[in-house]
This record gives C-alpha cells, structure tokens and sequence, in this order.
C-alpha cells in the first residue's frame, strides 16, 4: 500500500503500481526472495513488463488527449445540444398541457342563453272550425291570406325587443307554405319578445281537388342561366330546323339536369319537345307539377293533436268529397319511415301528381325550424 505524509493509505495509479513492482523484483538477488531463478528470465519478464507500461502510457496519454481543447468543444456542443433539444421538449409538452386546458375549459363553459324579458300575455289559442278547411281561401286585397287562424311563412317575423328591429321577412318563400296562429300570432312580432317552438307537425291541406290548378312561376330564366342551358344543350344532337329532342335524348337531359322522376313523368305521355319548349318548361318550373290550392301549414303540438283526433271522429256525411287533410311530422324524415305522413282524410294523397312541392314545403319548414 502507498502512504500519504498523515500516514493514510491512499489510492495508487495502475501505471505507477505496475513500474513500482517491477522495478522492486528486478532490484532483488536471484535466488534470495526473486521470483525469478535466471538472470535471462528475469531480463524477459522486465521488458515484457517495461513493454506493458509503455502501451498502458499511450493509451493514458490518448485519452488525455482527447479529453483537451478539442475534446472539450466537441462535448460541450453535444451538451448544448441535448439541453436545447430538452427545453424544446419541454415547450412543446407545456404548449400540448395549454391546449387542453383551454380544451378542457371550453368543453365545460356554460353557453345560457341570453336573457330576455319573454312575455306570456296572449297565450290563449285561437279556436277554429273544421268546417273552416271546407272553404276554398282567397287572398285579402291587402295580399293576406284568406282565412285569419293562418298566415303565410314569408310574414313570419320575431320581435327583437324595443331598442332592435324585428327580424326580416323572406318574401320569396313560397306562398303554399303557411303558418297557424297557435304557433306564433302575428302580433306579436310588433310587441313583445316570445319563446319560439319548434316545428314539429304540420298540416296539408287540398280545399277543393276539383280547383287544382298548374303552379307555375312568373320569373323568366335569367341571361346567365339561359346561356348556361343553350351550351348544355348542344351538347345533344338535335335534329331538323326547329330543334326538336326526342325520347332518348330527353332522357340524358332529365338526367343531367336531376329530373329522373320529373322526366319520366313527362316521357309517359310526350315523346318529342322542342328546344324553345323545354327551356319555357324548364322556366315556370311546369315540370315539378306544383299545384295552385294545395297548402302545408305550421301547426301548434296541441292543435296537430285535437285535429288529428277530428279527423278520426269525421264521417263522410260530414265532409265533403272533394276536400282533403293530411297530418304530417318533421321527425318522421328522419327516422327508418323517411316519411311524413301520419294520417290522411279525403283526397289529400290521391290528388297529388308529384312529391316535388310536398319537399318543398318539407324542407321550407325545416329551415323555419332552424
């Protein structure tokens, strides 16, 4: 062991362990304590020893070194390298906790709605007859409608409260879709702010089958869309002066322009139409079959109920054979039915000659729903 000058054993280099021994036992006698019995042996062994130390002193000075300047620099750049990629981690784990929590406080803010001093005065229904759909309604002089429980969709407005105007009216819905009273009164979009209900069940409503007429419309195709129409109808063979398209080119064109069941209708009694027709056709919209005397009404839940139970205790002594009803229901489109229709009194159905307008109106109500 190696001693410090307080006499404490301190530890040895490995080099200098290995030079110490090797120079004790080549110091010693042959013969007295040596561990070599010949002087040959004992010259072999201390340049193999001497060559030992020699390599253990490159390795040592090697290391030493790469431990220098260079090898310094070079660790320390690893060593900023990895701390840098560490905050980088570290940024990139604290935005990540960030994002859920504002994720998190998002999902459980409260959205209440906001408070508005809704008014219940007036709440009272408005009574009506079923003798009233007997009669056939015509328009007031100031355009209303003709019977006073039920209004057009396009005068439906919502009172915003005195320091706001009323919400728009769409005057271009169409006039066949209606609402009743019960649902929301006219008056009240003047004068006082109302919870609205949702749309659920609604009434169509043929007064008279025998005064069905074509609903057609008034607005001509506009210079935009005629070209449009012209350049996809040369795209066909149209024969002769005068322009006429038979059966199998009106076939693609229903087709393209997604009148499968608008066109079929049309083939099953014309077979040939000219170009001029067609684009006049297609204008007044002639080929959706919509009918003028043909109504779908918004209805209250209580009012769609009490009728609905009328329209069980009706006789046909009661009702006259050319006026039809039919309750139908918003969620029924949506379930397995994709129907509808709850019940039917009358020629409501049979009077019709295609679902188009019956969409229509469907899809109007939808939207008022929304």
């Amino acid at each position: 062991p190696v001693f410090d000058e307080g006499g404490r054993v301190v530890a040895e280099d490995l080099g200098k362990k290995l030079e110490r021994e090797l120079r004790e036992h080549r110091d010693k006698v042959l013969g007295n304590g040596s561990v070599w019995s010949a002087e040959a042996q004992r010259d072999a062994a201390c340049a193999e020893g001497e060559a030992i130390l020699k390599e253990l002193e490159q390795v040592k000075t090697g290391v030493d070194d790469d431990a220098g300047d260079g090898g310094l620099e070079l660790g320390g750049e690893k060593v900023q390298e990895q701390e840098q990629e560490q905050e980088q981690e570290q940024e990139q784990e604290q935005e990540q906790e960030q994002e859920m929590e504002i994720e998190q406080e998002q999902e459980h803010v409260r959205e209440d709605p906001r408070q508005q001093p809704y008014s219940r005065d007036d709440s009272a229904p408005v009574r009506w007859s079923m003798q009233d759909l007997v009669k056939v309604p015509d328009s007031k002089s100031d355009g209303t409608f003709g019977l006073p429980q039920f209004y057009r969709l396009s005068e439906f407005a919502v009172f915003k409260g005195m320091m706001a105007s009323a919400s728009p009216l769409l005057p271009q819905l169409p006039d066949f879709v209606l609402l009743s009273e019960n649902y929301f009164k006219r008056s009240w979009r003047l004068r006082s702010v109302r919870r609205l209900k949702n749309v659920i069940c609604f009434l169509e409503w043929v007064p008279d089958k025998d005064k069905l007429s074509r609903l057609c419309s008034d607005a001509p195709i506009d210079p935009k869309h005629s070209r449009q129409l012209d350049e996809m109808l040369n795209n066909y063979v149209v024969e002769g002066p005068e322009k006429i398209l038979q059966a199998e080119q009106l076939k693609l064109i229903f087709r393209d322009l997604e009148l499968g069941e608008e066109g079929q209708h049309f083939l099953e009694t014309r077979k040939a139409i000219s170009v001029a027709e067609l684009k006049e056709q297609l204008g007044s919209q002639s080929f959706y079959k919509m009918q003028r005397g043909r109504y779908y009404i918004g209805l209250s839940l209580d009012e769609a109920e009490h009728l609905r139970c009328s329209m069980h205790h009706l006789r046909p002594s009661q009702w006259p054979s050319q006026t039809g009803v039919a309750l139908r229901c918003l969620g029924n489109l949506e379930s397995v039915l994709h129907e509808s229709l709850l019940d039917a009194y009358g020629p409501v159905l049979s009077s019709a000659e295609l679902d188009y307008q019956q969409e229509v109106a469907e899809q109007t109500l939808r939207f008022a729903n929304s």
